[in-house]
């Protein structure tokens, strides 16, 4: 994976399911302040994140370049070394370049796993084809471990450069131990396997994904208890800053009329003028008193 897709797939599994959460709501069109508005978002950003999920999956999967096993058709088990000389005779018969030259690629990427294999190394097993056909100039195993070490290290660190960055941003704080814990466990684990001698878990390791789901989906369902509060109110400005501004656009469409006229805007003016002095004589305290004293003498009245 080159750095620019690295970038760009931490990127999409931080902001892309809430950004295409938010658009799709504005396609329902449901208030923010309707009681099924919450309940909708959680169930949609859920779909987003699964259905994103199984995508990168397949994709990773489908991007996967076929390893030596699967190409000689043996299995990671110990296998009968007669077994594959028969299997590696069958596939040069089968695609020999003199009778298909459409396959002459392929049959020297069959002829190097044999090779490998019938020498009894286990660089193929440990590092991946991808590695064996990127380090030309590596001769022994110390050559690919420096190389798988380099790669490895880039990753690791662009990843936890890049948590830090999210948590930096106020982003990532559900789960961020256990996601920091599981980062460093992949690469012990991982860092384990490239050393040892043998492989213990090669028949049965699934390839691991590197997820945030923890940092996606936690939140959404399960609030921290402190953040509840913070989120209410972050809801209440969000409607409030709504209300403000279809105000201001109700306001500029009714006024709109005196904009032009300069001797009905003079007119408008003044009336509203009026009514300001209006208002605040109505809310000055001797007027309220008065009011107040107007009142109890009414309510006396009547009882008599």
């Amino acid at each position: 994976m080159g750095l620019a897709s690295f970038g760009s797939s931490l990127l999409l599994w931080a902001y892309g399911p809430r950004l295409a959460t938010n658009w799709l709501m504005q396609m329902i069109h449901l208030h923010p302040m309707d009681p099924r508005h919450r309940r909708n978002w959680q169930l949609t950003f859920s779909l987003i994140v699964l259905l994103y999920l199984l995508y990168t999956i397949l994709q990773t999967e489908r991007d996967l370049q076929p390893n030596l096993y699967s190409l000689l058709q043996v299995p990671r088990a110990p296998f009968n070394l007669q077994q594959l000389k028969s299997n590696y005779k069958q596939l040069s018969l089968a695609y020999h370049p003199d009778k298909n030259p459409n396959f002459n690629d392929f049959m020297t990427t069959v002829k190097e796993p044999f090779t490998v294999h019938s020498t009894s190394q286990n660089l193929s097993h440990k590092f991946g084809i991808e590695l064996l056909e990127r380090c030309t100039r590596c001769k022994t195993e110390r050559d690919y471990l420096y190389h798988a070490f380099s790669s490895m290290f880039q990753y690791y660190f662009g990843t936890t450069a890049f948590l830090i960055l999210y948590s930096l941003l106020g982003q990532g704080g559900f789960g961020a131990y256990w996601r920091y814990l599981s980062l460093l466990s992949v690469f012990t684990l991982e860092l384990t396997l490239l050393v040892r001698p043998t492989d213990p878990l090669a028949s049965f390791l699934f390839p691991l994904e590197p997820l945030l789901n923890d940092a996606q989906l936690g939140p959404v369902w399960f609030p921290p208890i402190e953040n509840v509060m913070d989120q209410r109110l972050a809801e209440l400005d969000q409607f409030t800053n709504m209300n403000v501004g279809e105000a201001q656009l109700a306001f500029g469409s009714i006024f709109s009329a005196f904009k032009d006229d300069a001797k009905l805007a003079g007119v408008l003016q003044r009336r509203m003028e009026k009514v300001v002095a209006e208002s605040q004589i109505l809310e000055s305290s001797t007027v309220l008193q008065e009011k107040k004293r107007r009142f109890r003498e009414l309510k006396k009245e009547k009882k008599e």
